[in-house]
């Protein structure tokens, strides 16, 4: 059975340590609570994209390389088409999945400061679970599927997420300015 409150507990399990591990090597408290959070946020990602249990996710009795998609658009039309009621889940999911990476890259390190390198890293964070996805695929691990569509909405996520921060970050500026 799925407990949504899995998520925060599972976020504290990872966050936790790593701020006392960096609190102790004396890293400023700011810094260390937005790495904590981070790490918080990749433990999560990485349990639903790699480790969510089987029966906890959409049964799929494809087998092998019919569990592979590399044309663009397909998966996402064909949800819309047969299976409006998944939409919400499984598009705006893979979506909302990314956002706090494209928000936390640019708080972490000045290289994303740059939309195109948010966007770079988002890509590289999408394609490298996809490419873990397909090797438990071919080993026969996990049944998961590896999908483009998947990486087109991760980027896009990772994207919304950049300008959630860029929009924090021009609010943050402009009350100082006016202090």
């Amino acid at each position: 059975m799925f407990h949504i409150w899995f998520f925060p507990v599972l976020a504290l399990m990872c966050a936790v340590p790593w701020a006392i591990i960096r609190l102790v090597m004396r890293v400023p408290v700011r810094r260390a609570a937005i790495e904590s959070l981070f790490v918080g946020y990749l433990g999560v990602l990485l349990y639903i994209t790699i480790f969510l249990p089987f029966a906890e996710r959409h049964i799929d009795t494809r087998s092998g390389w019919e569990c592979v998609n590399l044309i663009p658009a397909r998966t996402i039309t064909g949800i819309i088409r047969d299976y409006p009621g998944r939409v919400i889940l499984q598009l705006l999911g893979n979506v909302v999945l990314f956002v706090p990476l494209g928000f936390f890259l640019p708080l972490l390190n000045t290289r994303y400061l740059r939309f195109t390198m948010t966007a770079t890293g988002g890509l590289l964070v999408s394609v490298g679970i996809e490419l873990v996805q397909l090797a438990l695929l071919l080993m026969l691990i996990r049944r998961r599927s590896v999908d483009v569509d998947d990486v087109i909405l991760n980027v896009t996520g990772a994207c919304l997420g950049y300008l959630v921060w860029r929009g924090a970050y021009a609010i943050v500026r402009l009350r100082n300015v006016r202090k």
